[in-house]
């Protein structure tokens, strides 16, 4: 099965409209689809179709391939997906990503489905106390951990001392030292509190990042408000579903759809022969 370049120009440009038709079709043959996909293009796809559909698409898939969109996904999403799945096929996923990116994810995966450590950002960029702001800001410059409009600053036991605005440090004498600087932070999460409490929190609506602590304060990550607003969201459309309102796809989509040639077609023989994998990794 081949893919021509409207059907991928669309899939690139309008991944949950994509996402939504290709849910009319089994797990099984969106992953012989996905085989001619590039790894960031089905990663694309995966954010936007139903859970269960998305797990069971990677299931399907070889575990290197799976393991390599994954890792596109990002931590945050590949965690949610991951703790929905059997424990040997999740271990053998995550023996199969880089090490870096693993580590995260046990991390995220260590906390139950519903709390805070479970939706949080591990791999943010943090500062401590006795940094000297030129020092910080170099270091900033060459991090490979995400980078936010605000530095967290920990003591040499992680524990979580302060926070700096960016745009602050940026106009601070270099010679200054961190905690010259710092404020103490508004509000702090502990790793176990449970969503519905964050939810009835209103500080969480103004704040882009809340930092997380786990039971010794320590500083292990933040929660995003944009994975709040998805988390969300996704739960409004649980219930518009189970209630029978289902949202119609774009018409224009849809018939967009049905002319690309060589799309998947449910009703072909060549969709229903099962394709061979070589699943001696897995």
């Amino acid at each position: 099965m081949t893919i021509n370049i409207l059907s991928r120009y669309f899939l690139q440009e309008h991944p949950r409209e994509s996402a939504r038709i290709l849910e009319k079709y089994t797990a099984e043959m969106l992953s012989q689809y996905f085989e001619e996909l590039p790894d960031g293009l089905v990663a694309g796809l995966i954010h936007h179709l139903s859970p269960d559909l998305a797990l069971s698409c990677l299931t399907e898939l070889p575990t290197e391939r799976s393991a390599k969109i994954l890792v596109h996904l990002g931590v945050d999403d590949a965690g949610r997906i991951l703790s929905r799945m059997k424990l040997n096929p999740k271990n053998t996923i995550l023996s199969h990503m880089p090490a870096t990116v693993s580590r995260r994810l046990k991390l995220i995966l260590k906390y139950p489905v519903g709390t805070v450590g479970h939706y949080m950002s591990p791999d943010i960029f943090i500062a401590t106390e006795d940094m000297l702001i030129g020092d910080l800001i170099r270091l900033a410059k060459s991090a490979e951990s995400e980078l936010l409009d605000k530095i967290f600053v920990v003591n040499h036991q992680q524990i979580l001392v302060g926070v700096i605005d960016v745009k602050n440090m940026m106009l601070t004498d270099a010679d200054k030292m961190v905690q010259q600087i710092m404020k103490a932070p508004d509000t702090v999460l502990n790793v176990r509190t449970n969503l519905e409490y964050v939810k009835s929190y209103p500080n969480w609506q103004f704040e882009e990042f809340l930092p997380v602590v786990d039971q010794k304060n320590a500083l292990i990550g933040v929660l995003k408000r944009s994975i709040m607003t998805e988390v969300l969201s996704d739960e409004q459309d649980q219930e518009i579903n189970e209630s029978g309102i289902v949202e119609t796809v774009l018409d224009v989509a849809d018939l967009f759809w049905e002319v690309c040639s060589n799309f998947i077609n449910p009703n072909s023989e060549s969709n229903h022969k099962a394709k061979n994998y070589d699943r001696s990794d897995t």
